[in-house]
């Protein structure tokens, strides 16, 4: 059976991270899609937590499985938020970045965790960081 969403990002929780060795993202995240009644959050986040840790949507020859688990970015926090608005779906959703995939590199670090939020910035905005 193909798998919809990568469960090394989607099968987790803020209980289970290690949160002397993770960062954690807050976002808003909200989509408006007209005549669209399921809009699927999960891609989005997907490709915000890949892009924000391992660094692309696409895999590439580097990206062993190994180094994704260890390395990218995990959804530990969903928090969907009632609209009346058929069209639309927002949330709050918490990320878990791992501080080994960025070593000493603190512009790069936050370029990782807010970076998205200028690509999507009709859609997306960074809402808290908290650091080990």
């Amino acid at each position: 059976m193909e798998r919809i969403h990568d469960p090394v990002i989607f099968q987790n929780a803020i209980d289970g991270i290690d949160l002397k060795n993770n960062i954690i993202a807050t976002y808003y995240l909200s989509d408006r899609m007209p005549g669209v009644d399921f809009i699927d959050h999960y891609k989005l986040i997907e490709s915000i937590a890949i892009e924000g840790s391992t660094g692309s949507w696409q895999r590439v020859e580097e990206e062993s499985d190994e180094v994704r688990e260890m390395l990218s970015g995990k959804l530990v926090g969903y928090y969907e938020i009632p609209t009346d608005d058929e069209y639309r779906k927002s949330a709050v959703i918490q990320l878990a970045f791992p501080i080994n995939a960025w070593h000493d590199n603190v512009p790069m670090m936050l370029l990782s965790i807010a970076g998205n939020c200028f690509v999507y910035s009709q859609n997306l905005r960074l809402l808290d960081v908290t650091f080990p």
